[in-house]
């Protein structure tokens, strides 16, 4: 096993096992230097405690169905905090036990995943932590791409604050409350995501959140396909809302902009404005 810190931007390997490089992913990730690569075998990486990420790191695994993370200590079981970035890629992140928590925290930085699995989050109605998938928070920024955030206590992602993340091809699904949800001023792009059997709406927009939505599929949710609360805005062209109860809601104060949207067979309403 490596005994000393890692040089700046090199590559570890390590197995659960704990035969590669390093013997757990925390020990690899406190020696690495800023930059590096940290490529994961198949299996399943249990952490000890809360790992926090505070360099730019790069988590490589051998995909979602083979690499699997799981955490249930702390508000969340993994932390990112950094002005570098944070990458990771075929990997499931998951959340076990009964500890409330949230699966992944990106408070500040950029921080992007791609085909990653995050599920399970855990509830706690008395804190700020309400089990979410993928919480984008503060300034945080990245980009989420063909990855799938389900079965979530509470959404499958939030982005909130000053937060802008772009959201690409994901699936978005069974979670208690909404899809993807926006809160505060968060923004950024969804682009043809799938949000689908969430217990709230496919993708929920509040406070002065202004977030451009393209091209996504929000069906089969148990209130709305998308809703606008607050004096929540942005442009949602060429979705797809369908067999919700309502297609699109829009409280009395929303403002946003709708054009050639596809908003049919739903059971109460396609487009309910107060």
């Amino acid at each position: 096993m490596a005994e000393e810190s890692a040089s700046e931007m090199e590559y570890i390997f390590i197995d659960a096992k704990g035969t590669g490089d390093y013997k757990t992913l925390g020990d690899a990730i406190t020696n690495a230097g800023s930059g590096s690569t940290i490529m994961l075998d198949s299996g399943t990486y249990d952490l000890a405690e809360f790992l926090e990420i505070n360099k730019s790191i790069n988590l490589i695994g051998a995909g979602s169905d083979k690499t699997i993370i799981t955490g249930e200590i702390g508000d969340c079981a993994i932390y990112f905090n950094s002005e570098g970035r944070f990458f990771a890629e075929g990997i499931a992140f998951l959340r076990k036990g009964k500890v409330p928590g949230d699966i992944i925290d990106i408070e500040n930085g950029n921080a992007s995943f791609n085909n990653c699995l995050f599920s399970g989050g855990k509830p706690n109605p008395d804190e700020k932590n309400w089990g979410i998938g993928l919480y984008y928070y503060y300034k945080a920024t990245g980009t989420v791409s063909n990855c799938v955030s389900e079965s979530n206590s509470f959404c499958g992602i939030a982005i909130e604050e000053d937060a802008a993340v772009t959201l690409i091809n994901n699936i978005f699904r069974k979670n208690t409350s909404s899809g993807i949800s926006y809160y505060g001023s968060g923004g950024g792009f969804a682009i043809k995501n799938e949000c689908y059997s969430n217990g709230v709406d496919g993708i929920q927009v509040q406070f002065n959140s202004n977030p451009t939505l393209i091209g996504n599929k929000c069906h089969d949710n148990k209130d709305c396909g998308i809703s606008y609360y607050e004096n929540s805005g942005g442009l949602a062209f060429k979705n797809e809302c369908m067999k919700n109860p309502i297609g699109i809601y829009i409280s009395e104060t929303a403002l946003p902009t709708l054009e050639e949207n596809t908003v049919k067979n739903n059971s109460e309403e396609n487009i309910w404005q107060d």
